[in-house]
């Protein structure tokens, strides 16, 4: 993003100024960054993988975990993003737990997006 005032697009944008709020100490707006790094996504999955984008993301996960044979990944993933919805409401999580939750996301959106 080469307007740092502009609004995030991409999912690696979203990651970007996500993780940047968090280091400015701004949990809420950080935590909603990242729940749409994850959002935008999985609507990037649901398109490359002709799922209809408009669907829950819960609906696209479990579609892609069963083209994937089964399991509970993108499903679990897509658990990230409930996660930062709820701590961006509430500011719940521990540093260790946050630390945790973010290191998923930032796999997830630079595999994926």
């Amino acid at each position: 993003m080469s307007n740092p005032a502009a609004k995030p697009q991409t999912p690696r944008e979203y990651l970007a100024a996500g993780e940047a709020a968090f280091a400015k100490g701004d949990r809420a707006a950080g935590s909603r960054l990242l729940e749409q790094a994850i959002a935008s996504t999985f609507c990037g999955l649901a398109a490359k993988h002709g799922l209809d984008p408009n669907e829950s993301l819960s609906a696209i996960a479990r579609a892609l975990d069963a083209k994937a044979g089964g399991g509970w990944y993108y499903l679990g993933h897509k658990g990230y993003g409930v996660s930062m919805k709820h701590n961006a409401d509430l500011d719940f999580m521990d540093p260790e737990h946050l630390e945790m939750v973010i290191g998923g996301i930032r796999q997830f959106v630079n595999e994926y997006a």
